[in-house]
């Protein structure tokens, strides 16, 4: 009953629905995508993923545990990073302190799980922190949150991963 409900779900572009319902074809991967689409938001266009990944789509993301839930609602909640329990994080206190790292943020651009807004305010408070020249980002036009990294086009993505890796 709930993947049912869940079919009624909008999608701005009618060629999801295409890819979706075709005439005399089963697309198992409408429950998972559903699903997650629920809990998260859009996590990836259709348009960018092959029929190949889409049958298999329930491996690259598993059953949900109760943990990764707690914490999308207490990002929903809190409208803030939160730790595996759903409770708010406080990033500042231990930022400066914890990140060493030099950070990529690679982010599609129909990323419809976090808003390319989010960009900016990560590298605000990586400044706001004092440690802002450890966080580069790229933002990947057309792209959303999934598809980035395992779509049609995830080359450009993984080449740009590829270079930052590649620096000292």
């Amino acid at each position: 009953m709930l993947d049912r409900l869940l079919s009624t779900l909008p999608y701005p572009d009618n060629s999801e629905y295409a890819a979706e319902n075709p005439l005399w074809r089963r697309t198992p991967f409408t429950q998972v995508r559903h699903r997650m689409d629920l809990l998260y938001g859009k996590a990836f266009s259709l348009a960018n993923l092959s029929p190949e990944l889409l049958a298999d789509i329930d491996d690259f993301f598993g059953p949900l545990s109760t943990e990764t839930i707690a914490q999308s609602i207490g990002f929903a909640r809190h409208q803030r990073i939160c730790d595996q329990h759903g409770q708010p994080y406080e990033f500042d206190a231990h930022l400066a302190a914890c990140w060493q790292a030099p950070t990529f943020w690679v982010h599609g651009e129909q990323n419809g799980i976090f808003e390319a807004s989010s960009v900016a305010l990560a590298h605000a408070l990586f400044d706001r922190c004092g440690i802002g020249q450890r966080l580069s980002s790229q933002i990947f036009p057309g792209l959303g949150h999934q598809d980035s990294l395992i779509g049609r086009d995830c080359g450009k993505v993984l080449q740009a991963i590829g270079r930052f890796l590649g620096e000292p």
